[in-house]
């Protein structure tokens, strides 16, 4: 009888080794959310936060300035203000914000295996300000 306690442990410690947990997948970044969500203050710039981006390891952001906020994203060269790599949070400096009406974000998420997951598409912010009311930045139809 103890032979047979013995066999099940040891076949239900097995069992429980075997079962391994798929591990998190990396990819693209799924949606950019900019703070604050209220009034602009350019004292502390313009605060942009990756999410659903599964295990990334890092990410590369990269800043186009727009000259308008109807078009759907002027990504060429000549409008590259930013590139840089770092965490899922990047702050805009009032530098640039101050004198565009919107801004083209791209953000690719770094993988463990040195690989980048694309974005599916840019993330565009523009410039609002209702008659009598304070500078908010929000994104492109929202």
């Amino acid at each position: 009888m103890n032979t047979l306690r013995l066999f099940a442990a040891l076949l239900g410690l097995s069992l429980a080794a075997c079962q391994t947990e798929d591990p998190p997948i990396c990819h693209f970044v799924e949606a950019v959310s900019a703070v604050p969500t209220g009034c602009y203050n350019p004292a502390t710039g313009l605060t942009l936060t990756a999410s659903g981006y599964g295990a990334a390891t890092g990410f590369e952001w990269v800043v186009y300035e727009q000259a308008d906020t109807t078009t759907s994203g002027n990504f060429i060269a000549r409008n590259l203000r930013i590139r840089t790599s770092g965490g899922a949070s990047f702050t805009l400096p009032d530098t640039l914000l101050r004198r565009v009406p919107a801004v083209g974000v791209l953000v690719r998420a770094a993988c463990e295996d040195g690989s980048y997951r694309e974005p599916v598409r840019p993330f565009t912010f523009v410039k609002r300000q209702p008659a009598g009311g304070c500078v908010v930045w929000a994104q492109k139809n929202q």
